[in-house]
This record gives structure tokens, sequence and C-alpha cells, in this order.
């Protein structure tokens, strides 16, 4: 159901996993005084402070993955399992973590079997529905999909540059709501997912540019060129359309709270002061100015 929203209304979201891993890896090893591992901490909460200061959103919520859908596992049993195991001394940071971010008034969502990326797709169409402007910031370019006119994508390494859909037709070449379209026929290594053999990034743009769409593709095949990638696309048919039901993002997950409920708090000032001297990170203490303490 619709809201009325409030002028001014936004949503930051962010993909808590991969935020994660990029500040564990961009920072060198840091432990708390009583030895517990803190440098994944340190650097989410420094981006998630810059974020908040150069979007300056009315409401925000970081979501976490809680294992992998078995409506992708079954599709595709290799999925994802090409990746490394955590390593172990940031598997203890995320508990770490999301007390950090209750303290500081910031939602923060983890569903058993679920993705981010799909508690990020259904919390960004949903406001962007009741007419709000959203951020989603992730590396990951399956949330390209998303880019709208009211959702924009940000990029970690670019955290100040908004990628709306001329962003992704300035990146891919094709309109976001093609992205799960080429991403089913290059493929994405990072999920560990497999395209079509000699089919990446340019062929895909191309075909789509000139078919407009993945139907009007195999309605219209026998007219691919040259014959050797037109005899590929044949014969892993069925591979892209497995990886089509898999890349698009779901945007229906029930039991999320609404997203005018994840409006940013106010820091518990006194615990979070305790919890950042416990952990050794004073320097959070002056990311900005009191009485924020965040």
């Amino acid at each position: 159901m619709g809201h009325m929203t409030a002028p001014g209304s936004s949503l930051l979201l962010v993909d808590g996993h991969n935020i994660a891993y990029r500040a564990f890896h961009a920072i060198p090893p840091l432990t708390a005084p009583d030895g517990t591992p803190i440098q994944a901490v340190l650097g989410f909460a420094r981006i998630l402070a810059s974020l908040r200061d150069t979007w300056r959103p009315s409401h925000v919520c970081v979501a976490f993955d809680g294992g992998l859908p078995a409506a992708r596992t079954e599709a595709l049993a290799t999925y994802k399992a090409q990746r490394a195991p955590m390593p172990e001394t940031l598997r203890p940071q995320f508990a770490i973590l999301g007390e950090y971010l209750s303290l500081a008034g910031v939602a923060h969502i983890r569903i058993e079997g679920e993705e981010a990326d799909d508690i990020l797709a259904t919390l960004a169409r949903r406001a962007a529905a009741d007419g709000a402007d959203v951020v989603v910031v992730s590396g990951d370019k399956d949330l390209l999909q998303l880019a709208s006119d009211r959702i924009a994508l940000v990029r970690p390494q670019t955290p100040r540059e908004r990628v709306d859909p001329a962003g992704v037709r300035a990146l891919l070449g094709i309109d976001p709501g093609r992205v799960p379209e080429w991403l089913a026929l290059t493929g994405d290594s990072s999920d560990n997912i497999p395209g079509v053999p000699g089919v990446g990034a340019k062929t895909a743009t191309a075909l789509l540019a000139r078919f407009g769409n993945l139907e009007a593709l195999w309605t219209r095949v026998t007219e691919v060129t040259p014959v050797r990638i037109r005899d590929l696309l044949l014969a892993h048919r069925a591979t892209v359309e497995r990886n089509l039901g898999m890349v698009r993002l779901r945007d229906d997950l029930p039991d999320l709270p609404d997203w005018t409920t994840l409006a940013l708090g106010a820091p518990r000032g006194g615990e979070l002061r305790s919890f950042l001297a416990r952990y050794g990170l004073r320097s959070l203490m002056s990311l900005v100015p009191e009485p924020e303490l965040f």
C-alpha cells in the first residue's frame, strides 16, 4: 500500500556484506583492547558516516545476506560456490557491526535464507513507488537493474557519484530494465553463473541493442551473425533462461518492515560512547560533531 510521502523523504540503502568486505580489505588488521578484530567495523562506520554526510537521507537501512535462497541454489547448485570462505577474522565483526548500527540509530536487516540484494530491491522499489528518492550503495552490478527516475546506485569506489538510468547506459550500453537479460547472456563470474561461451559484454550489448530484448532475440535468432554466435546462443538457450531467473532481483519479499519505519534515529550517546571505548574506536567519536557522535 502506498503512503503520502513527506516532501524531501529519501532512503539510503546499503549492501552490508559488500561494504563490510571492502572495509575489511581496505584497512590493515586492527584489534580491540581484548584482541577482537575490529577493522571492518571501523571502516564500515567511516564509509557510512561519509555516505550520510554526502546524501543527507531521512531514512537509512543496511541489508545483510542471510544465506543463499533455495530457488537460486536449486536452479544452479554451484551458485556462488567458488567464493572463498569468509575470513575467520571478519566473521565475528558482523555481530559487533550490528551492535554499532543499533546504537547509532541505523536500521539493519538480515533474513535467514534471503540475499541482501533482494531486500534492497524490495525496499527500494516500494519507497520509490511512494515518491521517495532512493540511493542504493553497492559494488554489485546486479543492482544496476534498479536504476530509475527515483532510484540511483552509488558504487563504493565513487561514493559521491549517482548512477542513474543514463549512467547505466554509459556503463553497459543498455537500459536498466535490460540488465538481467544482459547478465543472463554474459553470466556473472562473481556469482559463479556461467553465461553463453563466446558472448561477452560487448556482444551481449550489441545483441540487445539490435533486438531490444531476449524474447525478440529468440524470435529472430536466425538473423544473428556471425553464425558461430548464433549456434552458441541456440546451444545454450536453456542456460540463458535459467540465468534470467537467477539474476532478476526479487522485489516482493514478505515480512520486511515498511520503509517509512526506517527513519534515521538519534544515536544512543552514552551507550555509543561506551561501545566505542570498549572496542578502542575512539576515533569514531570525532567523525561528526557532538552530540551525534557518529
